[in-house]
């Protein structure tokens, strides 16, 4: 036989039973859908006799409850605790693991003892406690151990054993980017690989207009990540499953943790359930720029609020909420927004912002402006700009005034004389004084780009389907995938 769940909606999923000899199926009952992006609903576990299978029973009203459904028909489904997901039997079935928490946002690891019959001995004990809804559970193949994942900005695993006093330790070795889509098994000495290829970027010598292949550029580029002088970079660390914001030198050395997510917001920081986005320094070097988003946007709670803190470390403080885009002005000392119109009906939808009273001076009404851009002068602000199906590329005083088009074009780079904007897989370069554009060469494919401060090389980050791709084995499933 096989179990599965069957989904007709999102509040309608079936547990199914199928006989493998004569296909005939049955539903055993309805369980509970787990909406944690795109982490999956749990996988149901047969006992080890084959006559029961744990589940998460839907209770209804958007209760859960750990139970075991009869493979028979006859008796009834069987609730062992009165909430609580993802119900997993131990190898020999002495023991099951599961969920608990409130609603449907289980972050508790709880651990049951049962009988010969299944039934449950005394109380469940407490295992573990995490930030976010655990999603996942295995059991190692000795049964003295469980391997769990919990709902990350990064990779999240972590293995607990059963002694007392164990406390979970986090999976080593897990690279940044790794994403899991399913776990089959874990030995309690298994190993686990990941597999990943360098990946190059490509520059455009705008000199020589030729185009070469060249690694990750270091901080002298200037990316969004990295201090104006190019002396220190800040990155976002997912090493323990929730992101913090880190600063090391150039060169990777003195790594520190600047902000760490809390479990509530409270004090200017963000949350847990929130997630945040390197969005570039001040020109100056003194501030860091966040745009900090909900983990589970939908239904109105999408939102993108800026927060700012001191790169010499310091408590965040949130500058304005509901942005889609923001830019720094010259001199540091306020940003230019772009505001959610959704939350801002009727006011204007372009702003500067001063960084120390926090006083909005109103720039334009309406319409849509993305990639903002101040020009290294300080004098004009350039944009891009959606209508009639096409993106144009637009700027205006940053005081304030009149929009000026310039050219289609879906993404450009403002330098100290030029604008360089791409049409067409070509480079194309403009003096935005007399508009004279002249054609630089071929552009590759790109996720993002940045122009040196000299001006000589476009750097093009490559898109996302050639990035480093990773693979996540435990020793049973290199071994059935071997067979197969």
């Amino acid at each position: 036989m096989i179990a599965f769940t069957e989904g007709r909606n999102r509040f309608d999923v079936g547990l199914i039973v199928r006989s493998l000899a004569s296909g005939v199926e049955r539903e055993l009952g309805a369980v509970c859908y787990f909406a944690y992006g795109s982490s999956p609903v749990p996988q149901p576990s047969w006992s080890p006799d084959s006559r029961w299978i744990a589940a998460s029973l839907n209770t209804g009203d958007m209760g859960c409850a750990p139970a075991l459904f009869p493979v028979a028909e006859g008796p009834p489904v069987r609730i062992l605790a009165e909430s609580g997901g993802s119900p997993v039997f131990s190898p020999e079935g002495h023991l099951l693991a599961y969920t608990e928490g409130q609603g449907v946002s289980f972050k508790s690891l709880k651990l049951l003892h049962l009988d010969a019959g299944y039934r449950a001995v005394g109380p469940a004990v407490s295992l573990a406690q995490e930030p976010r809804p655990i999603v996942r559970i295995n059991w190692t193949s000795d049964g003295k151990s469980i391997v769990y994942e919990a709902v990350g900005d990064g990779p999240y695993l972590r293995r607990i054993g059963l002694e007392p006093g164990a406390r979970p330790q986090a999976v080593p070795g897990l690279p940044g980017r790794l994403s899991i889509s399913s776990i089959l098994e874990f030995t309690a000495a298994g190993a686990l690989a990941d597999v990943t290829q360098p990946v190059d970027w490509e520059r455009a010598d705008l000199q020589a207009v030729k185009i070469e292949k060249v690694p990750e550029p270091a901080c002298s580029v200037g990316v969004a990540a990295c201090s104006p002088a190019g002396r220190q970079r800040v990155f976002i660390s997912t090493r323990t499953g929730l992101s913090e914001i880190h600063i090391a030198n150039a060169d990777g050395t003195n790594d520190r943790v600047l902000v760490k997510p809390r479990p509530e917001p409270a004090d200017g920081r963000w949350g847990v359930d929130e997630v945040p986005h390197l969005a570039g320094w001040s020109p100056d070097g003194k501030w860091i720029a966040v745009i900090v988003e909900p983990l589970f946007g939908d239904h109105g709670s999408d939102y993108r609020d800026l927060y700012l803190f001191p790169a010499s470390g310091g408590q965040p403080r949130r500058v304005v909420e509901h942005i889609f885009e923001f830019a720094w002005s010259h001199d540091s000392h306020s940003v230019v927004v772009s505001r959610d119109e959704r939350y801002w009906p009727g006011e204007a939808i372009l702003v500067r912002v001063d960084i120390s009273d926090r006083k909005i001076t109103q720039l334009a009404m309406n319409g849509n402006f993305f990639s903002l851009k101040v020009s290294p002068d300080g004098q004009w602000l350039y944009f891009r700009r959606l209508g009639a199906r096409k993106s144009m590329l637009a700027r205006m005083p940053v005081t304030g005034g009149a929009v000026e088009f310039l050219a289609e074009a879906p993404e450009f780079l403002v330098g100290e004389k030029y604008l360089y904007f791409f049409q067409d897989a070509r480079i194309l370069r403009m003096d935005p004084q007399t508009r004279q554009t002249s054609d630089i060469g071929e552009a590759p494919k790109f996720s993002s780009t940045w122009l040196s401060p000299d001006e000589r090389y476009i750097y093009f980050k490559p898109p996302s389907e050639f990035e480093s791709h990773f693979e996540l084995y435990s020793q049973l499933s290199l071994a059935l995938i071997q067979g197969l």
